[in-house]
This record gives structure tokens, C-alpha cells and sequence, in this order.
């Protein structure tokens, strides 16, 4: 069977609306790409079909696997109950993905947007140092 070779450089990863509040409450700290996926960064946009983007940091990228190794604690970093339950999306996400597929797994962490909001952090300069006042 011929792999697909698929291999490009992302500035940004998209995902479906139905991650968002599994991003935001940290239950999904990985995404599953089929193929090579570069970054020429490591601070990108996570953005989503009609949510607002996210800032996020790469904090790890594993080629090692194919479509057959990802395991179910690879499921559950997605935000998946099940390695069955991922297995099914990713086929329909990537039709021609076979078990020899490699891929790329990308772990993430969301920056914290609250923190640079304005309204709920002012910063406060005092004579020899500064401090953040709530």
C-alpha cells in the first residue's frame, strides 16, 4: 500500500467548534494531524469555525507514530473516552488515512487569555519593583 505523503508548515491548527470547551477546560491538550505538520513557531492560534481563536503554545511534537500505534492514552490527551471514538473521527476527517499513516501529534498548552486582560490585572509600579494588584 502507497502512504500518503503529507507535509506541510501550519502557522496556525484549526479545529472543529465541538473542542472548544474541551481546549478551554484543559481536558484536550493534543490534536492528531495525518501526515508531517512543521511549526516555524512555538506560540500560534488555535482557531475554531465560528469560536473565537486561542492563543496557545506548543509544548511537544511527536512524529513517531502511525495511524495503528496512536494509543489510548494518545485518545485521551485529544479530549477523547475512547481510542475506538478518535479512530473513527480521524477516518472521517482523513478518508485516505491507513494504518501505516504517519502522523503528527501535537501537544499543547492554552495561554491564559484572562491574564492579559486589562480589567482583571493592573499593574502597579512601585519604587523598586513591580507587582500585579487583582
Amino acid at each position: 500500500m502507497q502512504i500518503e505523503n503529507r507535509k506541510y508548515v501550519a502557522k496556525s491548527l484549526r479545529l472543529k467548534d465541538v473542542y472548544y470547551d474541551d481546549v478551554l477546560r484543559r481536558k484536550k491538550i493534543s490534536t492528531i494531524r495525518f501526515g508531517q505538520v512543521l511549526f516555524n513557531d512555538v506560540l500560534i492560534e488555535l482557531t475554531f469555525e465560528s469560536k473565537p481563536a486561542l492563543k496557545i503554545n506548543i509544548q511537544k511534537i511527536d512524529y513517531s507514530k502511525t495511524f495503528a500505534s496512536i494509543s489510548e492514552g494518545d485518545a485521551i490527551n485529544d479530549g477523547y473516552d475512547s481510542l475506538l471514538n478518535l479512530k473513527n473521527d480521524l477516518k472521517k476527517y482523513y478518508p485516505n488515512i491507513q494504518d501505516n499513516s504517519p502522523i503528527t501529534i501535537i501537544y499543547f498548552q492554552l495561554i491564559d487569555q484572562s491574564f492579559f486582560s486589562s480589567e482583571l490585572y493592573t499593574f502597579e509600579k512601585t519604587t523598586d519593583k513591580s507587582t500585579f494588584k487583582t
